[in-house]
């Protein structure tokens, strides 16, 4: 995958962690565990308009995704978060929902290329 294309800058992780590779893992796997799941509940979330749940959700896993410097979903979940929260443009939420499984499936394999290293 180009350098350019990656969505995950683990250097805050890095940082944070002293480079313990360990720890790293274990942040790396805590993700894994989590976050991929919440976001995969984004689309039923929506079909049934639970949209101040959605961004719940969305608010609830935003600190994951920075830790592991994905600025893309970050965004894109302080969107939904907002649209949620005050009621806003639902009719964003369909294409911020697409976007954030697309980013969040792109982040596994990056996840799991880099544990497999």
């Amino acid at each position: 995958m180009p350098e350019n294309s990656k969505k995950i800058d683990l250097s805050y992780l890095i940082q944070f962690t002293k480079g313990d590779q360990g720890k790293l893992k274990k942040y790396l796997e805590m993700y894994l565990k989590s976050a991929p799941s919440v976001v995969n509940e984004f689309e039923q979330l929506l079909i049934r308009r639970e949209y101040e749940t959605l961004g719940l959700k969305a608010h609830s896993i935003k600190p994951q995704a920075q830790y592991l410097g994905i600025e893309s979903l970050k965004e894109v979940l302080t969107e939904i978060e907002l649209i949620g929260k005050n009621q806003g443009d639902y009719s964003k939420l369909q294409d911020l929902v697409m976007e954030a499984k697309t980013i969040s499936d792109k982040v596994v394999v990056e996840i799991d290329e880099f544990l497999e290293s």
